[in-house]
């Protein structure tokens, strides 16, 4: 038997990292990415589950339960690898218990899977694990009541007159007890301090006075032509035009809100991006230049639409941006589109005078807006300069699809 209680160990340890590295992504999405990937575009299919509204209960993400659960189905299958006698039998009956909830509960999570239509594989991992513990958990039940030669109501009935007779036998019962409220404390109390970690978030009165500052913003005249820069779907109702600067370090994080936004709102919003470095190489409308080559990394954008690589290779620049931003360069943006593009032919695509004049009409489109600041986004018409929290970015884009209905 011990074989399977080992193969428990390793498959609830298993589904403790998996699960570790969920509750990391419900808090801190852009750590878990550095780690495993779970998509590799904007929309991360396991970061729309597990910002949906179906990833909490009472505000506790359903990955720290599960990593509280495999705790403790570690810590009893230790107790009856160590104790073995008649520990196995109680052990098993435990462990059945407590895998055939988590298979229950997976199958209504499944569902919702399929509710959301996204695959999140790091979930699915850890239904397969739960699936192989209820396995080796029926195994082990099976033998140890054949060896015991009584049923369930008997394990029950003789592991109560176990705790009448025996104070031993009591106080290992308190300490189980204790143990697992300990651990469950324990997994939520760390779940909360990473999310205070995450950074402060605006309370809804900071979102309250967000939205009525955005209203009272006048609304421009936007008459832009179409951009070949375009994230999200073509037909939603939402859309977020944003002048940026490749290089800068705001545009950075807005791709880390992106991914966000585009994880929350799937098919409902749309990002178009226009470019606008602020570098005066090639834009006299900026005052100074703050990102030296951001041209560069402009015609590389240019050069990766032209190709219809463009979403595949802003992915791939911001990815690599933290160790090429002091040093970037020419080669550099060519070597971000390997594997993606032929590289003589990006680059060929990048000197091109079709991409230095598809530049300078967005630069001028961005003078011409008086842009000074990336990145500018404008939403509804209305102008915002920078990048607001994304819990008050959901409120503004919730405001605007229930405006649209």
């Amino acid at each position: 038997m011990k074989k399977f209680i080992y193969i428990i160990l390793l498959l609830a340890m298993a589904g403790a990292g998996i699960s570790g590295l969920l509750v990391i992504d419900h808090y801190h999405p852009a750590v878990r990415e550095r780690i495993v990937a779970c998509g590799g575009g904007m929309i991360d299919p396991c970061g729309v589950v597990n910002q949906s509204d179906y990833s909490e209960v009472f505000g506790v993400p359903l990955a720290s339960l599960g990593v509280s659960l495999y705790l403790l189905i570690i810590f009893i299958a230790l107790i009856a690898d160590f104790a073995a006698g008649g520990y196995y039998a109680l052990a098993a009956m435990l462990l059945l218990l407590l895998s055939s909830a988590a298979v229950i509960a997976d199958i209504a999570l499944a569902a919702i899977l399929i509710i959301l239509g996204y695959f999140c594989w790091l979930c699915a991992a850890t239904y397969a694990a739960n699936i192989g513990i209820l396995a080796c958990a029926v195994f082990l039940y099976r033998t140890s009541m054949a060896d015991g030669g009584h049923n369930f109501f008997g394990a029950i009935k003789n592991a109560h007159y176990e705790l009448r007779a025996s104070s031993h036998a009591r106080a290992a019962a308190a300490l189980f007890v204790c143990f697992s409220f300990f651990l469950l404390f324990t997994v939520i109390l760390s779940t909360g301090i990473m999310k205070s970690q995450a950074g402060p978030q605006p309370d809804a009165e900071q979102v309250r006075s967000f939205l009525k500052e955005y209203y009272a913003t006048p609304v421009e005249n936007l008459d832009l032509p179409e951009s070949p820069m375009v994230l999200g779907d073509e037909r939603a109702k939402v859309t977020i035009v944003a002048f940026t600067d490749c290089l800068c370090a705001a545009c950075s994080q807005f791709y880390l809100t992106e991914k966000y936004l585009l994880t929350r709102y799937p098919g409902r919003l749309k990002i178009a991006h226009y470019a606008f470095p602020l570098d005066k190489e090639c834009n006299p409308h900026a005052k100074r230049t703050t990102y030296p080559r951001s041209c560069v990394a402009s015609k590389a954008m240019f050069a990766a639409a032209d190709m219809g690589i463009w979403k595949d290779y802003y992915v791939r620049h911001f990815s690599s941006l933290g160790r090429m931003r002091r040093d970037y360069s020419e080669r550099g943006a060519i070597i971000a589109a390997r594997g993606i593009a032929d590289e003589d032919g990006f680059a060929e695509a990048m000197r091109s005078i079709e991409t230095v004049d598809a530049l300078d009409r967005q630069i001028q489109i961005g003078g011409a807006l008086k842009i000074s600041a990336t990145p500018t986004l404008f939403i509804g018409g209305r102008r915002i300069v920078g990048v607001p929290p994304k819990e008050m970015l959901c409120a503004l884009i919730d405001a605007q699809l229930a405006a649209s209905r």
